[in-house]
């Protein structure tokens, strides 16, 4: 098989592939007829239209159902997510509320102070009685340098 030819120069038609191409015969026959939809009632292609338009509706109506169903469970989510943050909100709320009103107990305070940080109440209390205040400010409220130095020199 290795060293026969892979075509024949004798087969060829040379006579046929000389003649012009509107001269030569067609390589397909048509064999006259009525045609397939000759014989087919117009009804079926109403029908057949209307199963499609169905078809198609119905197609619609899935898709908008699907993504009524998509925001539906989106919505669900964020519903949850939001319930866990108040929880989550109200106990932190109440934890606030225990420790604001142990910080207000002058009992808890001076036991805090006492056991956790070492500190102990004074054996003396003096109190000290200031003057009047010499910070001066001007019409805008700001504070006025030379306003308060004049209020130091007239003391």
């Amino acid at each position: 098989m290795a060293g026969a030819p892979a075509y024949r120069y004798e087969a060829y038609d040379y006579d046929y592939a000389e003649q012009p191409r509107y001269t030569r015969r067609p390589d397909i026959t048509v064999i006259p007829g009525s045609g397939p939809a000759a014989h087919v009632d117009p009804r079926i292609f109403v029908a057949l239209r209307v199963i499609a338009a169905v078809v198609v509706i119905l197609a619609i109506a899935g898709a908008v159902r699907l993504s009524f169903d998509a925001a539906t469970v989106s919505a669900s989510v964020s519903y949850e997510e939001l319930a866990m943050d108040v929880n989550s909100a109200r106990a932190e709320g109440s934890a606030l509320e225990v420790q604001a009103s142990n910080l207000s107990n002058p009992a808890y305070v001076r036991d805090y102070a006492a056991n956790k940080l070492g500190m102990s109440a004074p054996e003396m209390v003096e109190t000290m009685t200031l003057g009047e205040d010499v910070v001066a400010v001007d019409e805008g409220g700001a504070l006025s340098l030379s306003g308060s130095l004049a209020a130091v020199a007239r003391r």
